[in-house]
Parts: structure tokens; sequence; C-alpha cells
């Protein structure tokens, strides 16, 4: 995706306003499936539109800050507003499933989505003008004998095993939860701590 991201100053934005349009039409269909087998498709589908949020938001911060020491500062704090929001929104929907249920959750979803769509449309165009190619050219080939590098490889496999970790508790807390009759805070507590990992790191 990220090649694709960098042919146009807007095509970040749009690339989030068109995946939060997608997930309000997702939320509001499976809203009507929430008995049946669409349901699966349908949740994978939301769950990996989700995955393209950092994706966006780790191409798009580069070409709105002013320098590059703004950089690390920008993604914390925006890593550290995305764990607050996540637990308020956490806390929202813990308490909507509650009272109206899981149908209700998936409309208020729905709305939220909506407008992330239309805030993303006001984030203002990158102000980085494109390279020549020939720079553009020395600069990717660059990044390639980069990312070769044996720290670099390193980092990344460790970041790969973590993540495998983090996905296979989540299905086995889901898993064992409901076969054993767990209630739902119990699920939601463990989200929490795990959130509260990432807000401190």
């Amino acid at each position: 995706m990220g090649p694709a991201l960098d042919r146009s100053r807007r095509a970040r934005s749009l690339m989030i306003t068109v995946v939060g349009i997608t997930q309000v039409v997702l939320c509001l269909v499976t809203a009507d499936h929430l008995n049946d087998l669409a349901l699966y498709p349908l949740a994978f589908s939301l769950l990996v539109l989700g995955k393209t949020y950092p994706i966006s938001k780790s191409s798009l911060v580069p070409v709105l800050v002013r320098d590059h020491d703004e950089l690390v500062t920008a993604h914390s704090r925006l890593s550290m507003i995305g764990v607050a929001a996540g637990a308020v929104a956490g806390v929202l929907a813990g308490t909507i499933l509650g009272v109206f249920g899981s149908e209700r959750v998936l409309r208020v979803g729905a709305f939220i989505y909506l407008a992330s769509a239309v805030f993303a449309l006001r984030i203002p165009r990158s102000k980085v003008r494109r390279t020549a190619d020939e720079k553009r050219a020395a600069q990717l080939e660059l990044e390639r004998e980069e990312l070769h590098l044996p720290s670099v490889v390193l980092a990344g496999t460790a970041m790969a095993v973590m993540r495998m970790g983090v996905g296979f508790l989540v299905l086995l807390l889901a898993f064992t939860f409901k076969r054993n009759g767990e209630p739902f805070w119990v699920f939601g507590a463990a989200l929490a701590v795990s959130s509260l990992g990432t807000f401190l790191g």
C-alpha cells in the first residue's frame, strides 16, 4: 500500500475516508446479520479494514510534520490519543451492549466511522514536494539496504513474534471465556490491561 499512497498528496487522507465509509456500510450490514453465517466474513472484513489505520498513519505523519525531530513526538501523541479514545469507546460500547444489545453497538460504531471519514477530508495536503526520479530511486535503494541490516531484521522478527502472541492470547481469551460462560467485563478488563501497557509503552 505504501507506494500507492506516495503517488498523490491526497491519497492518504482519501484512503482513510474511503475506509471509513466502507466501515460504515459494513457495520450497518453486520447489524442485520448477527445470527447467521454472514457475520463471520463481515466481522473479518471490519478487522482487516481496521488495520489500514496504522498503515495510513505511518505514511501520513512524516509528510505533515515540519521536521524529523517532531516525528517521534507526533507518533507518540497519536498513540496516546488512540489508547485513550479506545478506552472511552470501550466503556461506551460495553454500556450500549449491556443496555441495548449488539445491534445498537454496531450502529453507533457506524456513526463513529462516518465521523472519522469526515474528519479525514480535513487533513491538509502534504507540504512535501515530490523529489526527482533519480533522487527518489537512490533513496529507495538505500531503504532496501537498511531493511536488510541484521538489527532491523531482528527487530522486525521480535515484533512479528510479539504480534502473534498478542493475537493468540486475544483469541484464547475470547474462546475460553465463551466456553466457560465468563461475564463480558472479564474480557474487557483483559483488553483494558493490554491497552494500558500500550499507553505506558
